[in-house]
């Protein structure tokens, strides 16, 4: 009986507190690590799949247990102790999605920033890839956008299932060091939020209208930009590890 109150809880809360489900993470997440050079890409090939199928949703798995003590049966670590580490800060914030608090998300950023630099650094590419995932769930879930106003529980779910094809992007180093880094996609995160908050209006009635097309090319934007974001952060930290 227990267990399913929880998924009970669970299936009824979730949808309020999420963002993107798991394909559209992975599709982000995908096409920015398609992004990478190939000497990079190489650092962290054997770990790929592992970053698709469970770190990129890290984030997730830890507020399901945390906040309903659910555990998935896929691949992954199971208990708090182990997802910790990579999404709670040592001051104690959690890691999600940004706050637009902006000095909560600048350290959140420079956390992960430096974790998965020092990781490459030392050549922990299986460490390195923890953080990469949450990373990838922080500027994901950031651009989601249901995040950009509270939306009726039926358009949050229409909004965070949507997969538009993306493009790989051609990333950029976003800065010389990992705190210019950080303000520097914080500031592009924050803008292309501003832009979905824009659009919500036009979402919401293609949603009601039932207007699929209309609907994927709404959502195609803010998918685009957390794949830019996290190509242009992956590439700048690598760079940095390497010196």
């Amino acid at each position: 009986m227990r267990t399913a109150v929880v998924l009970l809880l669970f299936f009824l809360f979730s949808g309020c507190a999420s963002a993107w489900d798991t394909t559209p993470h992975r599709a982000m997440t995908r096409a920015a690590l398609d992004s990478l050079p190939p000497a990079y890409r190489a650092q962290i090939a054997p770990e790929i799949p592992s970053i698709l199928e469970t770190w990129c949703m890290l984030p997730d798995r830890y507020a399901e247990l945390v906040n309903f003590g659910f555990r998935r049966n896929s691949p992954g670590p199971k208990t708090v102790e182990e997802m910790q580490p990579y999404c709670v800060r040592p001051d104690g914030e959690t890691i999600h999605s940004a706050t637009w608090d902006r000095d909560e998300d600048l350290a959140s950023l420079v956390f992960l920033y430096m974790r998965i630099a020092s990781a490459l650094h030392d050549k922990h590419p299986a460490e390195a890839v923890r953080y990469i995932g949450v990373l990838a769930h922080f500027l994901e879930d950031s651009l989601s956008p249901p995040h950009a106003a509270a939306q009726p529980r039926e358009i949050h779910a229409a909004l965070e299932h949507e997969v538009p094809a993306l493009r790989t992007p051609q990333p950029h180093s976003a800065g010389a060091h990992i705190v210019e880094a950080a303000e520097a996609i914080l500031d592009r995160l924050y803008a292309a939020a501003d832009l979905n908050r824009k659009n919500m209006p036009a979402m919401v009635e293609a949603v009601s209208a039932k207007n699929q097309p209309a609907l994927i090319a709404l959502c195609r934007a803010p998918a685009q930009s957390a794949a830019d974001l996290l190509a242009d952060s992956l590439l700048t930290l690598f760079q940095l590890a390497a010196r």
